[in-house]
């Protein structure tokens, strides 16, 4: 070893390699996302985009301008603004949507009302599901294919590998603490608690960033949690996603209180190691993923140097 040189470097440097690698491997420990439709050979001069984090990703490869209509919930980035708002997952508006006269429409799961409107009308859809970090990965490629971006599509994967990479390098040595990743629940109360599972791309986020999926062993994507549950499970963190909002720190601490009240034997409850990130694209698998990461590697290590870790 080199003057100057620590074994964190080295031990730095075997992460960042290693998750490269990971990530590279097909499928990484997933198989590539199941999909109903493959993409056509055509060039798409009119697109639709019917989830958010499609959208980010179009307008990152550079098929912005391409792009007619948006679903309701799409704020990012701030060019589609004006676009044309065609519902939700659950609501699609396909009366506008065919008015759009899209060549192509991309969604992120299974829309049947969509697919069948579209089947009549002759319109492609290629549906790119991003439950995963694997699938997120592999949904950079198959958008660019949809659109004619391929090599603009594999340059954005690789260099979100690399950073990714990048931010696991940073992490600190040591025990990791069991983190509550909740995705929503009933205001004022614990009840209608969901939460991230190890499989869901959130958790591989947070394995990047440092912490541990407190819910082991679960296998539902997205499974709600009873009181029961979160006693079993004792979190040493817990971070609620509320992407949709801007808080203060009053009104964070108000939010939080509910964990106070209702849990105050939780390990995090008890240390103070309650935490709202609410960047807005906490909960969607887009271009900010990122940010998020690094967002959520700062309250891991705000948590560890709390008392009792």
């Amino acid at each position: 070893m080199s003057e100057g040189e620590s074994p964190r470097s080295y031990w730095a440097i075997g992460v960042a390699l290693l998750l490269v690698a990971m990530f590279a491997a097909a499928g990484w420990f997933l198989s590539r996302p199941n999909v109903t439709a493959e993409p056509g050979q055509g060039v798409a001069v009119r697109i639709v985009s019917m989830a958010p984090s499609v959208t980010e990703w179009l307008f990152e490869l550079g098929a912005g301008p391409r792009v007619v209509g948006v679903s309701e919930f799409t704020e990012f980035p701030p060019q589609t603004s004006g676009l044309p708002r065609l519902g939700g997952h659950l609501d699609p508006n396909v009366e506008q949507l065919a008015a759009l006269r899209p060549d192509l429409i991309l969604t992120m799961g299974s829309l049947p009302r969509v697919s069948e409107n579209a089947e009549q009308l002759g319109i492609e859809v290629v549906e790119v599901p991003m439950d995963t970090l694997p699938q997120v990965l592999d949904g950079i490629e198959r958008i660019g294919r949809a659109v004619g971006l391929e090599s603009e599509a594999v340059e954005a994967r690789q260099e979100l590998e690399r950073e990714l990479a990048v931010l696991a390098a940073q992490v600190e040595l040591g025990r990791r603490p069991t983190v509550l990743l909740v995705v929503g629940r009933n205001p004022g109360t614990l009840s209608g608690l969901y939460a991230a599972g190890p499989r869901a791309y959130l958790s591989e986020v947070l394995e990047v960033a440092g912490g541990h999926n407190a819910l082991q062993g679960e296998e539902a994507l997205w499974p709600a949690v009873s009181a029961e549950r979160l006693v079993r499970t004792a979190p040493e963190v817990i971070v609620e996603f509320l992407p949709r909002t801007s808080m203060t720190d009053a009104e964070r601490r108000a939010h939080l209180e509910v964990w106070r009240r209702d849990m105050p034997t939780l390990p995090a409850v008890r240390r103070g190691a309650l935490f709202v990130l609410d960047h807005p694209g906490g909960l969607i698998p887009g271009t900010r993923i990122l940010e998020v990461t690094a967002a959520l590697a700062a309250l891991v290590r705000e948590s560890k140097r709390l008392e009792n870790y």
